[in-house]
């Protein structure tokens, strides 16, 4: 008795392999000054008073969520394929405002209705192309459909 080409097993592929373990690596690194950031929060450390929801979400959430999806990614689970390109969609338009925002001066100094001068320092764009060029290039593999097959089958 012959198996038909549909009942055949996908072959993994060592590339999703390693991507799984580099996410699962790097964001265990980053879960733990999540951790940190966490317990900052919930004890109002000085400077947590203004954390914004999309800040929160990407230091204290992100990294554990991460460490998930790469084991889902080793285990060829759907969600974490789509995690995956979500994240990467995301970071790569974040890439692309931050390149098109327009340049701040350098050194801004303001004086305070107390009459105290106030000076900040601005570090400038976050934009970074070869970083951009790294995930577009991640993106582009995780859609070839040999990748998308090994998810979606």
């Amino acid at each position: 008795m012959s198996h038909s080409a549909a009942s055949a097993p996908v072959r993994r592929s060592l590339l999703v392999t390693l991507l799984g373990w580099m996410v699962i690596l790097g964001s265990a690194a980053l879960s733990v000054i999540s951790f940190f950031s966490f317990l900052m929060i919930l004890a109002g450390s000085y400077g947590t008073q203004n954390t914004e929801l999309s800040r929160f979400l990407l230091i204290v959430v992100a990294p554990p969520a991460s460490f998930v999806a790469g084991i889902g990614l080793l285990r060829r689970w759907r969600w974490a394929w789509v995690y995956l390109v979500a994240g990467l969609l995301l970071a790569i338009g974040w890439q692309v405002l931050e390149g098109m925002r327009p340049a701040k001066p350098a050194v801004t100094t303001t004086v305070l209705p107390s009459g105290v001068k106030s000076t900040v320092y601005h570090s400038g764009s976050s934009f970074s192309l070869p970083l951009t060029a790294v995930l577009g290039g991640v993106l582009v593999f995780a859609l070839t459909p040999g990748v998308r097959r090994e998810f979606w089958v």
